[in-house]
């Protein structure tokens, strides 16, 4: 899990999301109202509402427009959530079952307190390995 999570609010712009992204060097975001978990956005989905000229030469003010886009235009609702005492198995049956691309962990006020990804299960599942079969 990586904690603390980077959010945004639900009127944010896609714009700032695209600056987080770029500077925390993440994929995954969770969006929040009132400090409560709204849903999730993900790069892929970013990058189907940004632009692909907006770092180019030859971008115009159409291409600029998609920056100015609200995050509850473009997020994810209804998101899956594991509570903070979930377990790996968990995470796995999660990402198995439904086509996600992370998982926010919340606790008992469904406040976010973390964010699970693929990237994340594979580290635990190398780590696991590399204890058992000793470092390679």
């Amino acid at each position: 899990m990586s904690s603390p999570p980077i959010a945004v609010t639900l009127d944010d712009t896609v714009g700032k999301v695209k600056d987080l992204f770029a500077s925390h060097s993440i994929r995954h975001m969770m969006v929040v109202e009132g400090g409560k978990l709204a849903g999730v956005l993900c790069e892929a989905e970013l990058m189907r509402v940004v632009s692909p000229y907006i770092d180019s030469h030859v971008y115009s003010s159409r291409d600029l427009a998609t920056l100015n886009q609200r995050v509850h235009q473009v997020m994810l609702r209804g998101t899956k959530r594991l509570p903070e005492t979930a377990s790996v198995l968990q995470a796995m049956k999660l990402f198995n079952v439904y086509s996600v691309c992370c998982i926010p962990v919340v606790d008992e006020n469904d406040v976010p307190v973390g964010i699970v990804t693929r990237s994340n299960l594979i580290k635990f599942i190398q780590n696991a390995f590399s204890e058992e079969l000793g470092s390679e």
